[in-house]
């Protein structure tokens, strides 16, 4: 769960830091991307086709939801004060809009990548091992297109003052449409990785990923990717712990009672709420 919380988690730092504003949709997307890509398998089409179908389709709803909603949201004073509000009313709506089309039942997942493989003298699942290998590689060139790129000096540059990149010259639309696009991307390959993780899918475990890589991103600093991922990472082994010598329901009022916490003791947070 791990390397799923630091996908969702990087979608939530990019968009948050381009554009102002944390795209909760992303875990609806990530949700979708899941059940698009299980839709696929079972009407005949091959793994490479139905991740191809999945990226682009979270790709584009990212894109058209930043178009119809952010994209308004970021550039109204008077909207902004309420964007929190406005932001997660559109994430239950975009939930409600999904049970509809899919229904709330439980789905199984097709059954892809079974068994396992002798790896290093380890007995790997295939699936683990999918998981482990996709989300570094994706990690690792987020990261480098971040920290070592023209096109991620600017994204920095945006996410501290946007207003002076634009007097600048600088196209920030543009920046801001490509890493929308990143985070679409992250969440349908979250939601891939989900599906081969997992038999059995919920249809709120969407809800439920979200907010751990929310609280993973805040608690983080919302700044660096590595931090992000550690973040993500801590959570994820805390989780396991938990639920493993105690119970789910102990694991999750644990989790939020110390993310509140944290809220309550970190300056940054307490002295400017809409930071939150």
């Amino acid at each position: 769960m791990g390397a799923i919380y630091s996908l969702i988690s990087l979608a939530f730092l990019l968009s948050s830091n381009v554009c102002g504003l944390f795209n909760f949709i992303i875990s609806e997307i990530f949700m979708f991307s899941i059940y698009i890509f299980a839709n696929c398998i079972r009407s005949g089409l091959s793994i490479a086709i139905s991740i191809i179908i999945s990226l682009i389709s979270c790709l584009t709803i990212n894109i058209i939801i930043y178009e119809i909603i952010y994209k308004r949201i970021s550039r109204s004073k008077n909207i902004k004060k309420n964007s929190l509000i406005i932001v997660l009313s559109i994430s239950y709506l975009a939930q409600e809009i999904f049970n509809f089309l899919f229904g709330n039942n439980p789905t199984v997942m097709p059954g892809i990548f079974a068994g396992s493989n002798n790896l290093f003298f380890l007995n790997m699942e295939n699936s683990i091992f999918i998981v482990l290998s996709v989300s570094f590689i994706v990690i690792l060139s987020i990261y480098f297109l971040v920290q070592n790129t023209k096109m991620g000096q600017t994204y920095r540059a945006v996410s501290e003052n946007s207003d002076a990149v634009e007097l600048l010259g600088i196209n920030v639309y543009k920046i801001i449409i490509i890493f929308f696009s990143v985070c679409g991307l992250l969440a349908s390959c979250a939601g891939f990785l989900y599906s081969i993780s997992f038999r059995i899918v919920d249809p709120y475990v969407g809800l439920s990923i979200g907010m751990r890589s929310y609280i993973a991103t805040i608690v983080s600093g919302m700044k660096s990717i590595v931090s992000a991922v550690i973040s993500s990472l801590c959570i994820a082994l805390l989780e396991v712990f938990l639920k493993k010598y105690f119970s789910n329901t102990l694991a999750d009022i644990f989790i939020f009672s110390i993310f509140t916490m944290y809220l309550l003791i970190n300056k940054k947070f307490s002295q400017n709420g809409d930071k939150c």
